[in-house]
């Protein structure tokens, strides 16, 4: 095991002269496959391995290996201080590796790719075996989302042969970069919450220019960086969640993240933590979530409660009740029991 003293005197060097391929080879992980896991046996008992599987059926993650170890990520290990640089901990590119994948493959939530780092053969051979809650996810983006951008995935994706690439059913770059623009839109949503309010407490020069710089990424990512693409299994239209009568999307459209405590829109907005509401009479205590401004988004007029005077409201709220972790036990057993082993 490397003491502290180690890092310590490997971390002091001046950082133009410090070979960072020798840092991280010494302290992170290596960022290699997972090559050698057996997943079964042929008729003839010959044992099959994770990477003659994926080089077979999937080449192009092959590739995406490829292009993120020829890329210069220097500017990701540098934002490491010298204490966060244990021997052992995960390598910086199998986490982005398993966030372009989650994003190439229709993810748009960090609770998404964590769940497909879990389940998904394509990321158990990319990280290497690294399995990231989402609390490691989320920590990843607030290290390093001043260098993590649409231009930044799209350099990567254009390395691999196009010929490898999935089919058009499969793959689309647009879709991708509006996948990576959903995560990044969330992301930066749910952290000016935060600062927000942590600026209530103590406003300080540094966090206000950090809420700016927040706001302002905000504002550039595209009007439509908030729909999910089609090729993921949960985007699709809420109408058979909706009540036809009052053509209206139903609370049970919404998606509940219980590691991150929000809800998730079928549009792909967060719904973050308001307040706990006492019982009232034949009403129990729940807690309620609401959105950001959802006046603009292409599903307001059946999200939006519309009031007598004609108006609509300019967020949506949800309410969450005791009995609503059983409903959604019931509805996703197998979901559910991913993240309670995670949490246990």
């Amino acid at each position: 095991m490397v003491s502290e003293c180690d890092l310590e005197s490997e971390a002091g060097k001046n950082s133009e002269s410090l070979d960072y391929d020798s840092v991280m080879r010494d302290y992170f992980k290596p960022f290699e496959p997972w090559d050698d896991v057996p997943i079964g046996r042929n008729s003839a008992g010959r044992e099959f391995k994770l990477g003659s599987l994926i080089t077979q059926c999937a080449h192009w993650v092959v590739d995406l290996y490829h292009a993120l170890k020829s890329y210069n990520l220097d500017s990701f290990l540098e934002r490491y201080p010298k204490r966060a640089r244990v021997h052992g901990s995960t390598h910086p590119a199998s986490i982005l590796g398993l966030i372009i994948l989650g994003v190439m493959t229709g993810h748009t939530h960090l609770s998404q790719i964590h769940t497909m780092a879990r389940i998904d053969l394509r990321a158990w051979w990319l990280g290497g075996g690294c399995m990231p809650t989402p609390e490691v996810l989320n920590k990843f983006l607030q290290r390093h989302i001043k260098d993590l951008n649409a231009d930044l995935i799209k350099s990567i994706i254009t390395n691999i042969p196009k010929e490898n690439l999935p089919s058009k059913d499969e793959f689309d770059l647009q879709s991708t970069l509006s996948a990576w623009h959903c995560i990044e839109r969330n992301f930066l949503e749910k952290e000016l919450s935060e600062l927000t309010q942590e600026a209530k407490r103590k406003a300080t020069p540094e966090l206000k220019k950090q809420i700016q710089q927040y706001k302002d990424r905000l504002r550039s990512l595209p009007s439509g960086s908030t729909t999910r693409p089609s090729m993921n299994p949960k985007s699709a239209a809420p109408q058979s969640h909706s009540d036809p009568a009052m053509k209206r999307i139903s609370k049970t459209a919404f998606v509940y993240d219980s590691m991150l405590d929000c809800y998730y829109c079928p549009n792909g907005r967060m719904l973050i933590f308001e307040c706990a509401l006492k019982p009232q009479g034949t009403s129990p205590a729940c807690r309620r979530y609401r959105s950001k401004d959802c006046s603009q988004c292409s599903l307001s007029d059946r999200c939006l409660t519309l009031h007598k005077d004609g108006t609509r409201s300019t967020a949506r709220t949800i309410k969450r009740f005791q009995s609503d972790d059983l409903k959604d036990r019931s509805r996703n057993p197998i979901s559910h029991y991913d993240q309670t082993a995670q949490q246990g």
